[in-house]
């Protein structure tokens, strides 16, 4: 089990996306989905990364 803190950003994004690639460990995504920028494309990354089943977000 892998455990990302700031999943819904950039880089969290991403190295979540690239976790459930590449291994097929569990991966848990914290974010707090402050409004630092835009809180939609946040959510929309987060509806990307919960379509894989070996995805958990935590908020």
């Amino acid at each position: 089990m892998i455990l990302v803190t700031g999943c819904a950003g950039f880089i969290g994004f991403h190295t979540c996306l690239n976790l459930l690639k590449r291994r097929k460990d569990k991966v848990i995504g914290i974010d707090n989905l402050n409004n630092y920028y835009d809180v939609n494309l946040k959510k929309e990354r987060l509806k990307i990364l919960k379509k894989n089943k070996k995805f958990f977000f935590k908020n």
